[in-house]
């Protein structure tokens, strides 16, 4: 583990490398990656909750229609525990 640290924050890495291998150019590539991912992320998320709303719709709709009416951050949070409960089982 440290020989691996040690590779990759050494001298070499930082100054002596290839552009492309350089650590600041791994770390934004990294990021980079990491916004992508992120942003598929949502989409799906946002997804997923507009599919269970309209499960919970079709079941009870006067219910689903009250509680989107009254009270929305709670149906909003109720929906996002029920996905994030469903993925951590699944």
């Amino acid at each position: 583990m440290l020989g691996g640290l040690k590779l990759m924050l050494g001298s070499f890495r930082l100054f002596n490398d290839a552009e492309d291998r350089r650590l600041p150019a791994l770390l934004k590539a990294s990021r980079e990656a990491q916004a992508a991912v992120s942003t598929a992320l949502a989409e799906q998320v946002v997804g997923a909750l507009h599919e269970l709303l309209r499960g919970l719709t079709a079941a009870e709709p006067e219910l689903i229609g009250t509680l989107a009416a009254e009270r929305s951050q709670h149906l909003y949070e109720g929906l996002l525990t029920v996905l994030m409960r469903l993925v951590f089982v699944l």
